[in-house]
């Protein structure tokens, strides 16, 4: 597919790990593959294996991983972060949660979702056991069942994914942490997951700062606040020159410090419109400008209050949707096109808007194949609506 091929190309990859169910597409992009599942791979001692060179420790300037997400042009983008903005997450964002050796993580996001990165590196600094459940125990009574056996005490859910666990009462005496965050979380979700003992933690942070910004622990019956930066960060609500806004009033949140990305991999233009020189830090230091505006309380709290872009987070993943909307606009027969988000919660569905060339829009079918072969699947709309014309704001 042509966003994987992007994703190789534009990251450098020069190696593919792959397995049953991805060889086919790793053999397709023309990158040396390895296949995880043979016996030649999975063996203790392989035959005729040359003695293993001197390994180089990475410096902190280094790349860790590249996480790419939605872009607005209709061409992903890479988030490359680095070992420094890594180690901070590990060693000390991580007693924000905390997660300790005593613990049991399961990991429940999807690998293309930042918060995969903590839920690996957590445990694997910390010494915890790290639980990976199969596909059909991620939602619902299965989750809680999987919850349950397992003995899990720390977990991280998107709250549209909580959502649809069952009634927690008196249930679940393990889990003493749970993480929520990647969308807003209802209030009446932070209801369904208290109990004694355990902490409910929301925490924000775009991909481009190293997965979290702000940790908040959230009470049943008091506002759901982002609340005060984690470790090693600097977040401050500004205003169109970059002043700090007076308390209570609406302003653009940035983010600074040792937990900022490298930028935009291949992408010097857009990194240089969003990683912005930080007037309020030491001379030549950066800030993200999130998109996101907020308010700080007088308690110095953050509250979260909506995007100024068309940028939305869905079921926990960041979509663009001028991406949608380009290559919708771009399909045979499509004159004009929109895409947004309906619903709230669990009934939250992605739908796109299309006006058709000559008065005649093509089928649903159509519309789908051709986005299938250019997104993944989280970013196909799963309803089309056909207008005549495209309602237009004056």
């Amino acid at each position: 597919p042509a966003r994987l091929r992007h994703m190789v190309e534009s990251s450098g990859t020069g190696l593919l790990l792959t397995a049953r169910g991805t060889a086919e597409k790793g053999e397709s992009l023309d990158v040396p593959c390895v296949r995880l599942d043979r016996p030649a791979v999975t063996d203790p001692v392989l035959p005729g294996a040359a003695p293993a060179g001197p390994v180089r420790a990475p410096g902190p300037k280094d790349l860790a991983y590249v996480l790419f997400t939605s872009g607005s042009t209709g061409v992903p983008k890479g988030v490359a972060v680095e070992h420094r903005a890594l180690v901070n997450l590990t060693r000390a964002v991580r007693h924000s949660f905390p997660v300790d050796a005593d613990d049991r993580v399961l990991q429940f996001v999807s690998f293309g979702f930042d918060v995969a990165v903590s839920d690996l590196f957590f445990p694997w600094v910390a010494g915890a056991e790290l639980h990976i459940p199969n596909e059909d125990e991620r939602i619902g009574e299965a989750l809680l069942d999987k919850l349950r056996e397992s003995r899990i005490t720390y977990v991280f859910l998107p709250p549209s994914a909580a959502m649809l666990l069952p009634d927690l009462a008196g249930q679940l005496p393990d889990l003493r942490t749970v993480g929520v965050g990647g969308e807003p979380c209802p209030p009446e979700l932070v209801e369904r997951l208290s109990a004694p003992g355990r902490r409910i933690v929301n925490a924000y942070g775009p991909s481009e700062v190293t997965v979290y910004a702000t940790t908040a622990d959230l009470v049943p019956g008091e506002p759901v606040v982002l609340g005060g930066a984690v470790a090693g960060a600097r977040v401050y609500v500004l205003d169109e020159l970059l002043r700090p806004v007076p308390t209570g009033v609406t302003g653009e949140i940035y983010i600074a410090g040792a937990s900022l990305g490298r930028g935009y991999i291949g992408q010097p233009g857009m990194t240089a419109e969003r990683f912005v020189a930080d007037p309020h830090g030491a001379p030549g230091t950066r800030m993200y400008r999130s998109g996101d505006l907020g308010k700080i309380d007088a308690s110095g709290l953050i509250h979260y209050l909506g995007r100024s872009d068309l940028q939305v987070k869905l079921r926990g993943v960041r979509i663009e949707l001028g991406e949608i909307e380009t290559l919708l606009a771009a399909t045979p027969g499509v004159a004009l096109a929109a895409a947004t988000v309906r619903g709230t919660g669990t009934e939250q569905r992605l739908v796109a808007y299309v006006v058709g060339r000559d008065g005649a829009a093509p089928p649903d079918a159509a519309l789908r194949a051709h986005l299938v072969t250019k997104l993944p699947g989280f970013m196909v709309p799963e309803v089309f609506v056909r207008l005549d014309e495209m309602p237009l704001s004056r």
